[in-house]
C-alpha cells in the first residue's frame, strides 16, 4: 500500500468526469485547483465534478484552492509573442497595455519602484534573463537582454534579490478567499509566503468568518527560509514549490533546501508536498525520463507527505498515466525504505500531552506485537496526523464521523480515511466496523493483531488516553472459556481453575512478567501453562488485569 499521498493539479486536461475517476482510481488523493487561472465559475465546476467523482469512485478527495499571491506576469504580446535577442535593448511598462517588439508590459504597478539599476529580470520560469540599465520615470526601466528567446503573454517574472513590495495576500487574493470561504473546499495554500505575520493574517481572516480551512504554506521565497522555523510554527502544512524557488535562488541549492524543509516539517508534525516538475516531461509523452523518476524516489526517502502534479494533470497529454507512475514510483520508493531499513527524520518533539505519549507507544507496540494496522479515532484529524508522523511501517486508519475531517486526512502520509456511522451503539459496533474495514481492504486477515488508539469514553473530542492491541477473532470465536476447546489451556488447581486462549493470546509476555508464582512460561515465542505451579494461584487477578486482549480467565472453584 503507497503512504504517500499524491496531489494533481486539475486543469482542461482532466476537466471530464471519466479523467477524474481514472485519476482517483490511479491514486490521486488531493485535488488542487489553481486560482492563478480561471474565473470562480469555472473553478465552482471544477469543485463539483470532483466532488461527483470522488462519490462516484466511493473514495475521499480533498480539495485544495490555491490563491494566486503576487505572481508577477508579462502582459498580453501584440502578434502572440516576441523574440528576445541578447545583447538587445528592451524597455519593461507598468500598464495594461499590450506589448511588442522591444516593449514588454506587467500590470504590476509597483514593479518599477521595486527594481533598480543591476537588478535581474527573470522570465518564463528564469529562462529568459534580463538586467535593468536605467530607470525612465516611475512607470519604466530600460534593459538588456542576457539570455534570450521567444517570451509569450502572461509568463512569470521573478526578480531575485528584489524586496518586492506586494503583499502576500493582494487584493485579488482577498477577493478569490470571500469565494472559497463561501464553497466547500479542505485547504488553501498562500502563495510567496515571507514569514509568519503573512500567515497569520490568513488565519485571522479564516477565524473571523469561523472557517476551519487549513492553511498550506507555499515556501517559494527565500525570504521565507529566514524565517522558516516561525512559519512552520503557524501554518498547517507546508508546500515545497520549487518552482519559483529555483528561480529566485541558484538551482543547485533547491535540493538541500527541499531536505532540510522536509526533514524540519516531519519533525514538528506539520504535513509537507513536494512540488512542481516532478514528472514535467510526462505533459507531452508517455513516459517520465529516468531523472524524473529518481527525482520523486528521493522526496519519498526525505520523507514528504505528499508529492504533487501540476501540467502534467492539468494541460498535459496524459493526466491518468502521470498519476499512475507517480503511484508506482512512490510504492516502489517506500518498498525500498521498509525493506533496508533505511529512515527518514521523524517527530523529535517531546511527548508533552497524553496524545503524543499514547501515539508513540501505539508505535512501538506495532512494531513488536508485528501488527497489520493501526487504528486511530480521530475527530479532527489531529491525532492521525500526530501518528502519520511517526511513520509506522504499516497503514493507519484514521477514522472520524466527520466529513470534513475525512477529507482532510487525504493529505497525511500513511493514513486510510474511515467513515464512521452515527449510532447511538457506536462503542459495541467500533471494533467490528474496524475489523470489517481491514478485512475488505486486504490489510489484516483473522487472528492478526491491531493497535487500536482511541479515548475512553469513545467519541469524544480531545480525549485520545487509551491505546489497546486487539486480535481479529475468528468468526464464531467467542471469549468463552471451555476446557474441552482445542484453543484453550486448562490448569486445574486447589483453589482456582485458569484457562488460557492460546488463538487470542500474541505472547506479549505481560501475564509471564506480572504472576508473582510463575503460573505462566514462555517457550519460544509462546505462552503456556506451568501446570505444576497452577495450584499455587493465589487469585489475585493480575494476569487477567494485564492481559490486553483477555486471553486469561481464573475461576473460583
Amino acid at each position: 500500500m503507497r503512504r504517500t499521498k499524491i496531489v494533481c493539479t486539475i486543469g482542461p486536461a482532466s476537466w471530464k468526469p471519466e479523467i477524474l475517476m481514472q485519476m482517483i482510481r490511479a491514486g490521486m488523493n488531493v485535488a488542487r485547483i489553481n486560482f492563478s487561472h480561471g474565473t470562480c465559475g469555472q473553478h465552482e465546476k471544477t469543485l463539483k465534478l470532483v466532488r461527483e467523482a470522488s462519490e462516484k469512485t466511493g473514495e475521499p478527495i480533498a480539495v485544495l484552492a490555491d490563491l494566486c499571491g503576487p505572481k508577477i506576469r508579462v502582459g498580453d504580446i501584440e502578434g502572440g509573442s516576441i523574440e528576445l535577442e541578447e545583447g538587445r535593448e528592451v524597455t519593461i511598462e507598468e500598464g495594461s497595455a499590450p506589448g511588442g517588439p522591444g516593449r514588454i508590459t506587467s500590470v504590476y504597478d509597483h514593479l518599477v519602484e521595486d527594481l533598480k539599476v543591476g537588478d535581474r529580470v527573470l522570465m518564463d520560469d528564469g529562462l529568459l534573463e534580463l538586467v535593468v540599465t536605467e530607470k525612465e520615470g516611475d512607470s519604466r526601466v530600460k534593459c538588456r537582454v542576457v539570455h534570450g528567446g521567444r517570451l509569450k503573454p502572461h509568463k512569470g517574472i521573478n526578480l531575485p534579490g528584489v524586496a518586492v513590495s506586494a503583499p502576500s495576500l493582494t487584493e485579488k487574493d482577498r477577493s478569490d478567499l470571500e469565494w472559497i470561504l463561501e464553497h466547500d473546499f479542505d485547504y488553501v495554500a498562500l502563495s510567496f509566503v515571507r514569514n509568519a505575520a503573512d500567515v497569520k493574517e490568513l488565519r485571522k481572516i479564516l477565524h473571523s468568518a469561523s472557517s476551519h480551512l487549513k492553511i498550506v504554506s507555499k515556501i517559494e521565497k527565500p525570504e521565507a527560509l529566514e524565517e522558516i522555523d516561525e512559519i512552520i510554527n503557524e501554518t498547517d502544512a507546508v508546500m515545497v514549490a520549487r518552482g519559483d524557488l529555483g528561480v529566485e535562488m541558484l538551482p543547485h541549492e533547491v535540493p538541500a533546501i527541499q531536505k532540510d524543509l522536509i526533514r524540519k516539517c516531519n519533525e514538528q508534525d506539520i504535513p509537507v508536498i513536494t512540488a512542481t516538475q516532478m514528472l514535467e516531461s510526462m505533459t507531452g509523452n508517455p513516459r517520465p525520463t529516468r531523472a524524473e523518476v529518481s527525482d520523486v524516489a528521493n522526496a519519498v526517502f526525505d520523507g514528504t507527505d505528499a508529492i504533487m502534479l501540476s501540467g502534467e494533470t492539468a494541460a498535459g497529454d496524459y493526466p491518468v498515466l502521470s498519476v499512475a507512475m507517480m503511484h508506482r514510483i512512490a510504492e516502489a520508493a517506500e518498498s525500498y525504505v521498509e525493506k533496508h531499513g533505511e529512515t527518514v527524520h521523524t517527530r523529535i518533539s517531546e511527548l508533552h500531552t497524553q496524545a503524543d505519549a499514547i501515539c508513540h507507544s501505539a508505535n512501538e507496540a506495532a512494531r513488536n506485537m508485528k501488527a497489520k494496522a493501526i487504528s486511530v479515532l480521530t475527530l479532527s484529524g489531529s491525532t492521525a496526523l500526530l501518528m502519520s508522523k511517526y511513520h509506522p511501517s504499516v497503514p493507519v486508519l484514521g477514522c472520524t464521523f466527520s466529513e470534513k475531517s475525512i477529507r482532510r486526512l487525504c493529505l497525511y502520509r500513511g493514513v486510510i480515511p474511515v467513515r464512521l456511522p452515527q449510532n447511538e451503539n457506536f462503542e459495541t459496533i467500533y471494533y467490528k466496523d474496524i475489523e470489517t474495514e481491514l478485512i475488505e481492504r486486504e490489510i489484516a486477515s483473522h487472528g492478526d493483531r491491531v493497535v487500536m488508539v482511541t479515548g475512553q469514553p469513545l467519541g469524544y473530542p480531545g480525549g485520545t488516553n487509551a491505546m489497546k492491541v486487539h486480535r481479529i477473532e475468528f468468526p464464531g470465536m467467542t471469549r468463552t472459556f471451555r476446557k474441552t476447546d482445542e484453543d484453550v489451556e486448562f490448569g486445574e488447581g486447589g483453589k482456582y481453575d485458569i484457562y488460557l486462549k492460546t488463538k487470542v493470546c500474541f505472547n506479549c509476555g505481560l501475564c509471564v512478567r506480572v504472576c508473582p508464582v510463575d503460573i505462566f512460561e514462555q517457550k519460544g515465542d509462546d505462552i503456556h501453562l506451568a501446570c505444576d505451579a497452577v495450584n499455587e494461584c493465589l487469585g489475585d487477578m493480575a494476569c487477567v488485569k494485564a492481559c490486553p486482549v483477555e486471553a486469561i480467565k481464573i475461576e473460583e472453584k
